[in-house]
């Protein structure tokens, strides 16, 4: 068996994800578009060259023919590269709540100069947009350190453990509605001054219910 055909069942056989397979396609296309534009002035070229010798043109004219070809390579190889830059992703990972993404480098790039220097994903940076709309004085650093912290609780507590954390909230609502039903049936004495010249204090207890 050919060499090559074994490199491509080997290539085939090697599991991929949905994500890996786009951005293959994307790659392939791009080598296919640079091919063949390199093969369309490599042709153009070769004309160019023929038509000077058949001519009879100086050397001069030639050189200059040449050049040009060259420049308009040069730029294709570097639109090639810019494209291969866009297709590229990197897993980017929430510095708030976790969640991991493939986004391209430009992108996390700015996100990380909009957020000091941290990458948020969209759900977390929707949340710290909010906290400052709701507190315009608050400075996007303490926002943000505010839902890091909040985040972080979270994941400390009911992410690790969902039943115990629900019992946790069962559990202060309860102690409220008790507290708060104390303090109906058992209401706080009343301390009035007396009528009397004398300085003194009288206990007026509320008379007991049956």
């Amino acid at each position: 068996m050919h060499p090559h055909i074994k490199e491509t069942e080997a290539f085939r056989s090697i599991p991929v994800t949905g994500k890996e397979q786009h951005n293959l396609i994307l790659q392939m296309l791009s080598w296919s578009t640079l091919i063949f534009t390199t093969q369309k002035y490599m042709i153009q070229t070769f004309h160019l060259i023929s038509g000077h010798i058949i001519a009879g043109q100086n050397d001069q004219a030639l050189r200059r023919s040449v050049s040009d070809v060259s420049v308009e390579m040069d730029r294709i190889s570097k639109d090639f590269n810019r494209m291969v830059q866009i297709n590229e992703v990197e897993r980017a990972v929430c510095e708030c709540c976790g969640m991991s993404e493939d986004y391209t480098p430009a992108y996390v790039s700015s996100i990380k100069d909009f957020y000091c220097g941290k990458w948020v994903c969209g759900l977390c940076s929707e949340a710290v947009k909010e906290h400052q709309n709701r507190n315009p004085k608050v400075p996007m650093n303490e926002a943000l350190d505010s839902h890091m912290a909040f985040c972080k609780k979270y994941n400390r507590t009911t992410r690790l453990n969902p039943k115990l954390s629900l019992a946790e909230a069962m559990r202060d609502i309860a102690k409220r509605s008790s507290q708060h039903k104390n303090s109906k049936n058992f209401p706080l004495t009343k301390i009035a001054r007396s009528t009397s010249c004398d300085p003194r204090i009288d206990f007026q207890i509320p008379p007991q219910r049956e």
